[in-house]
């Protein structure tokens, strides 16, 4: 599942993203700017006359992008040269005490902003009953959106964009073996603000994005209700899967079932009617109806009824979610549209190394080779899903029920699962201080979807670690996700507090 660095509503609208600036490729794109060039220029060689060569290249990066983000609802050209004059802040002890603020407030701030957002988000990810229509109201409600707008108008961002230069990817790249971890904490404070999105925006892609979650969140299928043409069944009746995780996490696990194949074809028939919204939207979240994914037929009480396809909602949501980005484009003066600020910001990867790690990655000669290998051991031509063979670990010749009953007495509910953090961080080889420091900085919820690792936002917060928890317990597939999202929570822990200063919590994602 994605990892929550910060505040997942804000990831997706792009406040918060610590992103490189990146040239502007869109000649379609008009400046938002309000200061003309020779007021840049003055401010540029005012400060260089009162400051010095030293400060030169912070100087012209900083007006440029102060300037970039002026608009005439912040003051006229001699209010904004009056505002260089006396925000501009020299290397050295002074640039450093104003770091160390900036490090200081926005810990607070960004901390207490993403506690808030858990709360008011927990009744959508927690399995606390039906979800009603006051939960979604308030987990949609982004509760940072006027942040940005808010800095700006007191002219804090200012003070960034001035001070802190934000640097291209490139220039990162170059840089990066020459950076204090402070350089790298200060350019990171650089890329705060390198985007200006209306609040009312914001408000509205938090909706959006918190409509896909739900979507994908509440889509379970009950697959003891699935029947075979025969009108048999392949699936325990209490066998619930989630189609993000759920339904290729069953497929993974079928390898070593004798009667593996029959259930993994099954499963792909429910994939493809789910991708081509040809799946009766009855036998969504309903136990009471059952399904035959092959001829597409639904009965109730063995007898046959009619059952219309599920709207396109699903790919309704993808198109929602690619209109409201293509709204935010341009108020982000620095990118050219939200693939170049999900590469060279948030993973910070051109997109071409990226493209070329796949191609070489399909094109390699071990890729054929290890097919080869998984047809022979299959003794059959490989199927779609194959992709998920899991052959080359140990566990896949273990039962799965077997391993439900070991989770399941182990992990009763989130609290055991809570208690045997530390054990398992000391069994991969931390020592017992660190693993017991970093496991009391975790808390474990159970989750109404598949799971996620939502990290904090500040030092005096813990991480959520969420994964589905049944109540006869944790089952292996909870079992599975969870460890997989304790992952996420270990690196969310360490890189907010084992870092030089507090912009370097996180990592790119």
């Amino acid at each position: 599942m994605k990892k929550f660095i910060f505040i997942p509503v804000v990831v997706l609208a792009g406040v918060f993203l610590f992103s490189a600036c990146g040239p502007q490729k869109n000649d379609e794109k008009k400046s938002m700017s309000s200061i003309s060039e020779q007021t840049v220029k003055a401010a540029k060689d005012s400060l260089i006359n009162i400051f010095g060569k030293a400060d030169e290249m912070r100087i012209n990066k900083g007006v440029d992008q102060a300037a970039a983000l002026w608009t005439k609802d912040d003051g006229p050209d001699s209010t904004f040269l009056n505002f260089c004059m006396e925000s501009f802040t020299p290397s050295g002890t002074e640039l450093d005490t104003l770091f160390d603020k900036f490090n200081y407030y926005f810990e607070n701030m960004f901390g207490h902003y993403n506690m808030l957002t858990i709360e008011m988000m927990r009744n959508l990810h927690e399995p606390r009953g039906t979800i009603k229509t006051i939960d979604e109201m308030f987990g949609s409600y982004d509760v940072t959106a006027h942040f940005s707008e808010d800095m700006f108008a007191n002219k804090t961002a200012f003070v960034v964009l001035l001070n802190f230069p934000h640097y291209t990817l490139q220039e990162k790249n170059d840089n990066a073996a020459k950076w204090t971890p402070r350089q790298w904490g200060m350019a990171r404070l650089g890329d705060m603000f390198t985007e200006r999105v209306p609040s009312n925006l914001l408000l509205k892609a938090s909706e959006v994005s918190v409509n896909g979650e739900n979507y994908i969140a509440s889509y379970n299928i009950y697959m003891g209700n699935v029947l075979n043409d025969k009108g048999g069944k392949y699936f325990a009746d209490d066998k619930i899967l989630l189609t993000h995780w759920g339904l290729r996490d069953e497929l993974k696990s079928n390898y070593a079932d004798s009667n593996g194949l029959a259930k993994q074809e099954m499963i792909y028939q429910v994939m493809q009617r789910i991708i081509d919204q040809s799946i009766p939207e009855v036998v969504i979240n309903n136990p009471d109806v059952q399904w035959n994914p092959v001829s597409n037929k639904v009965t109730k009480e063995g007898k046959e009824i009619e059952a219309a396809a599920e709207p396109d909602k699903r790919y309704q949501i993808l198109l929602d979610n690619f209109k409201m980005q293509k709204e935010l484009d341009p108020y982000y003066p620095f990118y050219e549209n939200f693939i170049g600020r999900q590469f060279d910001g948030g993973m910070e990867m051109a997109q071409a190394d990226v493209e070329k790690l796949f191609i070489d990655y399909v094109s390699s000669p071990a890729i054929q080779e290890i097919g080869t290998l998984i047809k022979k051991r299959l003794g059959r031509d490989l199927r779609p899903f194959d992709i998920w063979y899991n052959g080359f670990v140990s566990r896949n010749g273990l039962n799965e029920d077997e391993l439900d009953k070991i989770t399941r007495k182990l992990y009763p509910d989130n609290v055991a699962f809570n208690k045997a953090l530390a054990g398992l961080l000391k069994k991969l080889g931390f020592n017992a201080e660190k693993a017991d420091y970093i496991a009391s900085y975790i808390a474990v919820d159970p989750a109404r979807g598949s799971g996620h690792a939502w990290g904090s936002a500040m030092k005096n917060d813990v991480s959520h670690l969420r994964t589905r928890i049944a109540g006869d317990g944790m089952n292996y597939k909870g079992y599975n996700i969870a460890v997989h999202e304790f992952g996420h929570n270990v690196e969310q822990t360490i890189s907010m507090h084992f870092v030089d200063n507090y912009m370097l919590q996180g990592v790119p994602n």
